[in-house]
């Protein structure tokens, strides 16, 4: 069962990605059709989602995932109807209107919901085009719920590094599972987080060594040069120049929106990745839409890094961007939404 597309849903947009991970369109709600996460023009909603897909094939299958900012998330002490009660009276909608679940994640309980509405509506106007929505995730608990819809990485090839690298964190370990299962799939989910936690760590074992080993093939990779006279003069040997471990990078994180203690977040986020000297600040400004990664020494494998890091949680821009060489940084991400 392969995904053609993601749908990203956010608060204020949506964006259309294919499964290899590229952007493909974005879309921006207007504040008149889409207000505090609640649809005020259905028809307009209808209108701008008709111009998203304009050209495009919906006969296909997607996956929506739910943006932070479409999602309530609480911790509860207990798992029952009044502490579930209680967590749908601090969401800022009517309860029929919140699309609700329960979780367990490390022997806490979770509470999540979601407008319903708002989802209902995408998944809605793709099945009236023939399209087939397969399921529509919290982005923060994914990388479990992908592989408990019976989603491998053939299916969606750009999700299946994601979901490697976020096993390792607490928050968004693959331990979490739906309240309705029964405690005897524990020996289960165990042995699921085992084989992530082994392939994670053949993974980063395989990079450092890629890192490490210097390449045999990079001085023979450039032709001599030709000499203007019969007698061939030698080409000058170039002086090999040291390679930079992405985890030692001097990183700031800029936070170009409007969210307070984003920039933050971003860092510790990165942190948690083995990235060991990150600071965070705010931009010049807050209406940056798209997070763009700026690089003090122009590099494939340093920009790749970062963006298979930051994606995950940001619309990244597949372009980067070079930094003044008097920075005091190696790389400056300025985050937007």
């Amino acid at each position: 069962m392969r995904i053609d597309y993601l749908l990203h849903l956010k608060s204020n947009s949506l964006d259309l990605v294919s499964a290899d991970g590229k952007v493909v369109r974005k879309l921006h709600f207007p504040p008149l059709v889409v207000s505090h996460l609640e649809i005020s023009d259905p028809r307009q909603f209808d209108t701008l989602l008709t111009k998203l897909f304009s050209g495009l094939t919906l006969r296909k299958k997607f996956l929506i995932i739910l943006h932070d900012s479409v999602l309530f998330i609480k911790q509860l002490t207990e798992l029952s109807p009044e502490s579930l009660h209680s967590f749908l009276d601090l969401v800022p909608l009517e309860p029929e209107d919140i699309l609700h679940l329960s979780v367990t994640l490390h022997n806490k309980v979770f509470a999540l919901g979601t407008p319903k509405k708002l989802t209902r509506a995408l998944e809605s106007f793709l099945e009236n085009n023939e399209g087939k929505v397969i399921a529509a995730l919290p982005q923060p608990f994914l990388p479990h719920l992908v592989s408990k819809n019976s989603l491998s990485d053939q299916d969606i090839p750009y999700l299946s590094t994601r979901i490697a690298s976020l096993s390792g964190l607490d928050l968004l370990s693959a331990g979490l599972k739906k309240s309705r299962r029964t405690r005897s799939y524990r020996h289960q989910v165990a042995l699921a987080l085992l084989v992530i936690a082994l392939f994670s760590l053949a993974t980063t074992a395989f990079v450092f060594r890629k890192r490490l080993l210097p390449s045999p093939t990079a001085a023979s990779d450039q032709p001599p040069p030709i000499s203007a006279t019969p007698t061939p003069s030698p080409a000058p040997s170039a002086t090999p120049m040291p390679e930079l471990n992405v985890y030692d990078l001097k990183i700031r994180v800029l936070n170009g929106t409007s969210t307070p203690g984003l920039a933050s977040s971003a860092a510790d986020y990165l942190i948690s990745f083995g990235y060991g000297n990150v600071t965070a600040a705010n931009a010049p400004g807050d209406t940056v839409t798209e997070t763009l990664i700026s690089l003090k020494t122009p590099s494939p494998e340093v920009f790749e890094e970062l963006f298979a890091a930051l994606s995950s949680r940001f619309s990244v821009s597949s372009q980067s961007a070079i930094l003044d060489p008097s920075s005091p940084f190696d790389a400056v991400i300025t985050l937007g939404l």
